[in-house]
């Protein structure tokens, strides 16, 4: 059996959806027309493994939930990540709007994703490990025999967009995480742009 994952509130949804669409206007006002079209993909629940944690050995199932993403569609065209979570005392939160590198192969890992989890069954759960620039999206099938498909752009030695066995992926992190020195890891990103994947954010007070 999977690693039961909590759904949201019926209101986030809402929420991503007025507060997305506030800033996708205020970002593209071109796009501000009567054929404006903006939809939201099911919501993926979101996790952040920590780097100390890889570091002491712990596993997929050590990811700690931080809340929900919603693929934010314009004109047929994926265009954003919109990050919902729960404030301290259960209130839903928008935290913000990500227009990043890992939108497109995000938008193509679900949607390919939801065919399988519909064939085979198991659960999705969208795992970050910022401090290695890696998003991935786990599709689990509970014991240990799900898979895990890291996105694009994706450190070395990981391909993008290839389905590895949880133990392998949990291996090639811990080389990754493994320090070579004092400010060092053996992390190898595969391009050039080297920011942490929650760069091109607008949180819900939209751009200054």
């Amino acid at each position: 059996m999977s690693k039961e994952r909590p759904n949201p509130p019926d209101n986030v949804a809402s929420l991503a959806r007025s507060q997305s669409e506030e800033l996708i206007v205020a970002r593209f006002p071109e796009r501000a027309h009567s054929s404006f079209e903006m939809e939201m993909s099911p919501a993926v629940p979101a996790s952040n493994l920590p780097l100390d944690g890889i570091q002491q050995g712990a596993g997929l199932d050590s990811a700690s939930h931080t809340g929900w993403r919603y693929i934010i569609i314009v004109s047929g065209e994926p265009v954003a990540l919109a990050d919902v979570g729960l404030a301290a005392d259960g209130t839903p939160q928008f935290r913000s709007l990500n227009y990043g590198p890992f939108v497109p192969s995000i938008a193509k890992a679900l949607e390919y994703g939801q065919r399988t989890v519909a064939k085979h069954g198991g659960t999705l759960e969208l795992i970050s490990v910022p401090a290695l620039y890696v998003v991935a999206l786990w599709h689990d099938l509970g014991e240990g025999e799900g898979t895990i498909t890291p996105l694009d752009p994706a450190p070395r030695p990981f391909d993008a967009g290839r389905e590895y066995p949880e133990e392998d992926f949990v291996q090639i992190l811990t080389e990754l995480a493994r320090p070579l020195g004092p400010d060092g890891s053996a992390l190898s990103v595969g391009t050039d742009d080297k920011r942490e994947p929650n760069d091109h954010d607008e949180d819900d007070r939209g751009r200054s």
